[in-house]
């Protein structure tokens, strides 16, 4: 009887223990000195007739169970009862990290921790200690990291080793882009995936495997960035400069400069699509059909975009006539009227004359305007986004143009 009762007693610690959760979770990446939310909770507290009726829940940021920083506002009080017994966390943030030693070709980013919340509760008698550990996170300084902190918690939801089939990496890379575009990726944009990373055309991509080196440790072929830092600046471009005609398929996208060639050639002179830039970080460009041959503007960035209407300069291009493959500009972009919101009429209305977007056209000898820093300034400029200050001196600049220049049309 008394191996039998021990038994049971350890049972109901166990189950104790078990109903002790994390209700909300903590942000997968927390900038150092930046507030976070976080919430636990005991689900069967009113039934376990704990004698204190407040409980002191704290938290500590650790790594393979040993405290690894320092946690600011760390702690909160579960009150116990029917209406609630959660603990919160609102205004907690990290002061500093202990990094541990890097191995060979490994960064700070690909560091994981876990926050650890524990709670000491006394039932007729006897304390117990219960703790539970958040998802693993990423811990950054600046914004700068952002990017490769959120590949290394992208890749440890989803897999557990270093390499991994194509088809599960696709899935991935789906799940991905879906939640943060909710748009789903086709077929025929993981065939250019492919070919960016594998830098060959691949028939067949169930035979192929990706590794974790290849996802976002080394550049691509003739690129200053990997394939990651490239797919990730594109979502950001997405989501702060064209969302909505993105999900109304108004931008082609993942499509090759030689693919757009070939799609643009069979269409009347005037017709334009929009591709996501391949040698240039968050960049879009414009591909037109002249009266001899295909021009392709040099990309416009979110740091031209953020502040200027990317629609406003296609709908004041006389000679953008047809959206690939043949439909009328007026038709495409009707839902998609110049308002007050829009940055080039607000300036206006502050006194600033419009920007000129600088419009250029890609030569042979540079294929795109590549760009090295667009990596460190990407994060930076999302962030910020909402809050740009704008100079002055930027604005005072010629209006844009009505037409591009007569030349692309004859060549």
């Amino acid at each position: 009887m008394n191996k039998l009762s021990s038994f049971l007693n350890e049972l109901n610690i166990e189950l104790i223990q078990r109903t002790f959760i994390v209700l909300v979770q903590p942000p997968r990446i927390l900038k150092v000195n930046t507030n976070m939310k976080a919430s636990v909770c005991l689900l069967p507290a009113e039934a376990l007739n704990i004698t204190s009726k407040s409980v002191t829940v704290t938290a500590d940021l650790t790594s393979n169970d040993t405290v690894k920083g320092i946690l600011q506002n760390n702690t909160s009080t579960m009150k116990i009862s029917q209406k609630q017994n959660t603990a919160e966390f609102t205004k907690m943030k990290v002061n500093d990290v202990t990094r541990s030693k890097n191995k060979s070709g490994e960064s700070v980013t690909d560091e994981k921790f876990e926050l650890r919340f524990f709670m000491q509760i006394e039932i007729e008698g006897i304390k117990l200690n219960l703790q539970v550990c958040s998802f693993p996170v990423v811990v950054i300084q600046n914004g700068n990291q952002e990017c490769k902190a959120m590949a290394t918690i992208l890749w440890d939801n989803f897999f557990d080793e270093n390499t991994v089939p194509w088809p599960k990496f696709a899935d991935m890379l789906k799940y991905r882009f879906k939640e943060t575009i909710g748009v789903s990726l086709t077929p025929q944009d993981f065939k250019y995936f492919a070919s960016k990373i594998f830098d060959k055309t691949v028939n067949d991509l169930s035979t192929m495997s990706i590794t974790w080196t290849q996802f976002c440790k080394v550049n691509m072929n003739d690129k200053k960035f990997s394939f990651w830092d490239w797919f990730y600046a594109i979502e950001r471009l997405i989501q702060n400069c064209f969302l909505d005609m993105y999900k109304d398929k108004l931008v082609i996208g993942f499509v090759s400069k030689k693919q757009t060639e070939d799609m643009l050639n069979p269409t009347h002179p005037g017709t334009f699509l929009l591709r996501f830039s391949n040698n240039c970080l968050g960049g879009i460009s414009i591909a037109v059909k002249g009266s001899k041959s295909i021009k392709h503007l040099s990309p416009f960035k979110i740091e031209e975009l953020k502040n200027h209407s990317l629609v406003k300069l296609i709908q004041k291009q006389k000679k953008f006539l047809y959206l690939y493959p043949n439909r009328p500009k007026s038709e495409a972009f009707q839902n998609y009227s110049i308002t007050k919101e829009d940055p080039d009429e607000t300036l206006k209305n502050k006194g600033y004359e419009e920007r000129d977007f600088n419009l250029s056209y890609e030569s042979d000898a540079d294929d795109e305007q590549t760009n090295s820093n667009a990596l460190m300034n990407i994060n930076h400029d999302v962030m910020d986004f909402e809050t740009s200050v704008f100079n002055c001196s930027d604005f005072l600049l010629p209006p844009l143009p009505e037409e591009l220049p007569a030349d692309i049309f004859n060549e």
